[in-house]
């Protein structure tokens, strides 16, 4: 075993291994997007910009963005480095199930 979180408060819907090799990102039905850090041992990070569970999250080939999509029908650019959301994708009329880049 390489690490064990338990900092998500509901189920876990999705996660992705940085290219990297030195963190992953997970999905959450509380909403929440968390980087976990392999060489620390912990989560990382922790994005809250949706409002609805996350079902999917996805790494950019750099390491440095993840894009997540949500039930609250929005796709997020989602920038590791600074911790910010950078854009919102709008216009979908239903849940965003899937984000792959």
């Amino acid at each position: 075993m390489i690490i064990q979180g338990e900092s998500h408060k509901d189920w876990i819907s999705g996660m992705d291994f940085n290219p990297t090799g030195t963190n992953m990102v997970t999905c959450s039905g509380d909403s929440t997007v968390k980087i976990w850090d392999f060489l620390n041992v912990k989560c990382s990070a922790t994005f809250k910009c949706h409002t609805q569970p996350v079902y999917s999250v996805s790494f950019h080939h750099t390491g440095d963005f993840v894009v997540s999509g949500s039930m609250d029908q929005t796709a997020r650019l989602l920038d590791i480095n600074t911790q910010k959301s950078r854009h919102i994708f709008r216009g979908h009329v239903d849940s965003v199930t899937g984000v792959k880049f």
